[in-house]
Order: C-alpha cells, then sequence, then structure tokens
C-alpha cells in the first residue's frame, strides 16, 4: 500500500503540529504539507498534490469553504475532509454542496480521524459520528489533546486542563464541560481553579483573551 499523502489547512499552527503527532506514527499516512494562509494553501496544494486535504472552516478571516471548488478544480482526485470546532447543519449541508467529501469535529479522536479518511478514500461521504461527540473521556486520543509539548509545559498545564481550557474559552457552562468531556462537575471547577492560577487570570475574559492570543480556538 502507498503512503497516503495528508495536507492541513488551518491556520492554527499549534493544531497542525498536533496532527503532526498523530500521523507520525502511522505507517501508511504521512503529513506531506500545510498551510496556514488561503491563497498560499492553493499553490501548496497544487506542489505536494495530496491524496486528502484536511481543510478548516476559517482560515485567517477567509471562508475555507469556499477553498474547496478552487481545490477541487486544480486536483479533481483530492478528498476535502473540513474539520472544525462548529456543529452547525447549515455549514455541514452547505460543506457538502461546495463538494466536500467528509464533515468531522475537530473534538473527534484518532479512531475517528482515520476512520474519515478511510472512508473518503473509497469514495464515500463522511459525516462525524453524532453518538460520538460527547465522549471524550480517553485523553490520549483526542485531538484537543494534541497540543506540543512545549506549550503544556511552559504553563504546566496538564491536558486534561487544555481542553477544559479551550471549552471555557468556547463560553460552555460547567455542567457543559462536564457533559463534553464525560468528567463531574466538581472535576471541572477543581480543573478551572488550577488553570486560572497557573495562567495567573482572574475571569473568563481573560482566559479568552489568552486562549486566542494562543490560538487554541
Amino acid at each position: 500500500m502507498k503512503q497516503i499523502k495528508i495536507m492541513v489547512i488551518d491556520d492554527h499552527q499549534i493544531f497542525i503540529d498536533g496532527l503532526a503527532s498523530i500521523f507520525a506514527t502511522e505507517q501508511f499516512y504521512k503529513i506531506a504539507g500545510s498551510a496556514t494562509e488561503a491563497e498560499d494553501a492553493i499553490v501548496a496544494a497544487e506542489g505536494l498534490y495530496p491524496d486528502v486535504i484536511l481543510l478548516d472552516i476559517n482560515i485567517d478571516g477567509v471562508d475555507g469553504l469556499s477553498l474547496i471548488p478552487r481545490l477541487k478544480s486544480k486536483l479533481p482526485q483530492v478528498y476535502i475532509i473540513v474539520i472544525t470546532m462548529y456543529n452547525d447543519p447549515r455549514l455541514i449541508n452547505e460543506a457538502f454542496d461546495r463538494q466536500a467529501d467528509g464533515f468531522l469535529l475537530k473534538s473527534a479522536g484518532k479512531a475517528e480521524l482515520m476512520l474519515a479518511i478511510e472512508t473518503v478514500l473509497n469514495g464515500q461521504k463522511y459525516r462525524f459520528d453524532e453518538t460520538n461527540k460527547h465522549k471524550t473521556n480517553n485523553e490520549d486520543s483526542q485531538l484537543l489533546n494534541n497540543y506540543p509539548d512545549e506549550f503544556l509545559k511552559k504553563y504546566k498545564l496538564t491536558k486534561r486542563e487544555t481542553d477544559v481550557l479551550i471549552l471555557m474559552a468556547q463560553s460552555m457552562s460547567t455542567k457543559e464541560i462536564a457533559e463534553k468531556l464525560g468528567i463531574s462537575e466538581m472535576t471541572v471547577s477543581t480543573h478551572r481553579k488550577h488553570i486560572k492560577a497557573k495562567l495567573n487570570v482572574k475571569n473568563l475574559a481573560d482566559i479568552v483573551k489568552f486562549a486566542f492570543d494562543y490560538h487554541l480556538v
């Protein structure tokens, strides 16, 4: 089996690095390249000639979905999977209307990511598994947990605290975070206290700013 070349188009380098760490141990898949800006993505894709493109929905202020027909016109053989934090039926429908081959949430685990890739490579459309969107108990398998170790070490955050930080920045309540991560509200509250102490922030506004400054959301 030939090695499948994957390209990532996302304006968050830390997310690209996380995906690279996932595929580093895969024999038949590799991250062949990436782009963090829309126009660079088109040129890079033509040069890389990837088998699969993982495409964010927002590329540095540019509508990522608008890139799908442009990429398809230049690389008709490429499979494009939209990968985003937004579970919005309108965006899902629009993505498929624009010829996307798959739609996946960034909260997916490695197993679902691999399933999505294998599904589109077999010529079928893939839509994320609704039944799995709250199953996030296995920390090591979550895309949210695959940020570079340097980031976690710098602020001494655990991977679970990083998950909670990201969800807090998305204005999710303690109850919603608990349901999303499959943990108790008391545990979430404890994580919130630790996060504020480690980042030396006092309120949610500071946390949101921190998350945006470090491209976590």
